[in-house]
C-alpha cells in the first residue's frame, strides 16, 4: 500500500487550528466592537475569516448596513455560500468590496500594489487585523510571515487612518515572533482614535490545569503514578485543543487512579 502526504494550503490548515477559540473571538468582535452603518476593512487570515462569518450571522439577525472591504478570499467565498444556503437573506444590507490584487493560493488572499492602492482609496471607520504573532514589550508588535507581498499590505493596513483599529489573534500568537515585524507596538495607536487588541484566553485549559496540578500535588503521592499520569496528560495536552473533549480525556486518564469519591471531589 502506498502512502500519500496531503499538504493543505496554509490558510486551510490555520482555519482548522483552534477553531472554537477563533469563533468566540470573532463573535465578540462582531457583536461588541463593530458599529452598524460603517465601513470595515477585514484583513487576510483564518481568525479574520471567522470575524467575517460572525458579521454575516449578526446581519441575519439585524440589518447592519456595513460596507466591508477585504483582501480575504475566504470571506468572499463564505459570503457567496451564505447567500446560496440562506444564511444571508437576499435583501441583506451588506456591501462587500474586494481589494483586487495578485491572488496567493497559500494564504487564500489578495496582495500586491493593486490591493494596497484600493485600501488607500477608501475611507474606513474600522480595520480588523490578524497577526501570526504579537509581542507587547517596547519595540515589539504584530508580526507577519516572510512573504514580502503580505508585509506590504499589512504595513499599509496599520498605517491606514481609522477611528478604530482592532487586532485579533488566538492565545498561541501572544509572545510569538514571526519573520517580519509589521509595526511597533508603540506606533499602532497612531492615526487611530482607538486601538483594541483582542487575544484569546484558554480559560478551560487554565481550569483543567489547576485541578490537575492540585491532584498531582496533593492526592497522588506515588512518584511512578505521578510520572505515568503526567506523561499521558501531556500527550493529550500537547494537541493544543482546549475543548470539553480534552477535559473528558483527562478525566478518563485520572479515573484510572482515583477512587469514585476522589473523582467526584476533584474532577
Amino acid at each position: 500500500m502506498s502512502e500519500a502526504t496531503i499538504n493543505l494550503p496554509y490558510a486551510q490548515a490555520q482555519m482548522r487550528a483552534r477553531l472554537n477559540e477563533k469563533k468566540m473571538l470573532a463573535e465578540y468582535v462582531a457583536k461588541d466592537l463593530i458599529k452598524p452603518e460603517t465601513t470595515v476593512f477585514l484583513d487576510a487570515g483564518s481568525t479574520i475569516q471567522c470575524v467575517g462569518q460572525a458579521i454575516f450571522e449578526r446581519e441575519y439577525r439585524e440589518k447592519m448596513k456595513l460596507c466591508i472591504m477585504t483582501n480575504n478570499m475566504m470571506i468572499f467565498q463564505n459570503f457567496n455560500k451564505c447567500l446560496q444556503d440562506g444564511r444571508l437573506p437576499a435583501n441583506h444590507s451588506l456591501s462587500l468590496v474586494l481589494t483586487g490584487g495578485e491572488y496567493d493560493m497559500q494564504h487564500d488572499a489578495l496582495f500586491g500594489c493593486i490591493a494596497v492602492a484600493s485600501l488607500e482609496a477608501i475611507k474606513c471607520h474600522t480595520s480588523i487585523i490578524g497577526t501570526s504573532g504579537i509581542t507587547l514589550e517596547k519595540g515589539g508588535g504584530p508580526h507577519s510571515h516572510a512573504l514580502t507581498a503580505e508585509k506590504v499590505i499589512k504595513e499599509a493596513i496599520f498605517k491606514k487612518k481609522v477611528e478604530h483599529r482592532i487586532i485579533v489573534c488566538d492565545h498561541t500568537k501572544l509572545g510569538r515572533e514571526d519573520s517580519l515585524l509589521c509595526g511597533k507596538i508603540e506606533d499602532i495607536v497612531k492615526d487611530a482614535d482607538k486601538c483594541t487588541i483582542v487575544i484569546g484566553c484558554p480559560c478551560a485549559a487554565d481550569f483543567v490545569m489547576h485541578k490537575i496540578g492540585y491532584i498531582l500535588e496533593e492526592v497522588l503521592t506515588e512518584e511512578d503514578k505521578q510520572k505515568q499520569i503526567s506523561g499521558k496528560i501531556s500527550s493529550v495536552w500537547d494537541k493544543g485543543d482546549w475543548s470539553p473533549e480534552t477535559y473528558n480525556q483527562i478525566k478518563e486518564i485520572l479515573s484510572g487512579v482515583l477512587t469514585e469519591e476522589g473523582m467526584k471531589e476533584y474532577i
